[in-house]
């Protein structure tokens, strides 16, 4: 039930250099008129990708309103 009516907007992706470079990822979701922004990091693009939209789904599933919502 929470996929329902989901929708994405925006999705970042950067990259930072060394050896060990690793991707982060930030995705911004929306439902019902509520915006959220997952953050996910890692070696790994894909895993970062994931990690950002579970961290986007997380706070689109929690119950707690913010004072100063992002728009």
């Amino acid at each position: 039930e929470i996929l329902s009516g989901l929708v994405g907007s925006e999705m970042c992706i950067r990259d930072s250099t060394g050896t060990e470079s690793q991707g982060e990822v930030t995705m911004r979701l929306s439902k019902a008129g509520r915006i959220v922004n997952g953050v996910g990091a890692d070696l790994d693009i894909v895993v970062a990708s994931a990690k950002a939209y579970i961290s986007a789904l997380n706070k689109l599933h929690s119950k707690i309103e913010k004072l100063n919502p992002q728009l």
